[in-house]
C-alpha cells in the first residue's frame, strides 16, 4: 500500500509542475481584456506566481516522494 501512495503523489507532483509550466505559458491569457494595461499587467504577474508556486509544490512533492521511495 505504500508503494501506491507514493507513486500516487508523484504523479500528482507531476502533474502540478505540468500545471504550473502551462499556466505561467499561458499567464495573459487567463487576464481579462477589458481591464486597463496596468492592472492586466499586475494580474498577469499574480497567475504567474501561481503558477511558480504550483512548480515548487509539485516539485516538493516529487522530491519527497522520490526520498521515501529509496
Amino acid at each position: 500500500m505504500r508503494i501506491a501512495a507514493i507513486v500516487v503523489q508523484t504523479l500528482l507532483g507531476v502533474a502540478l509542475v505540468l500545471f504550473g509550466q502551462w499556466a505561467a505559458r499561458h499567464a495573459t491569457a487567463f487576464v481579462p481584456a477589458h481591464l486597463p494595461v496596468a492592472d492586466r499587467v499586475r494580474r498577469a504577474r499574480v497567475v504567474g506566481r501561481g503558477a511558480t508556486a504550483c512548480r515548487i509544490a509539485g516539485a516538493l512533492f516529487v522530491a519527497m516522494n522520490l526520498i521515501l521511495f529509496f
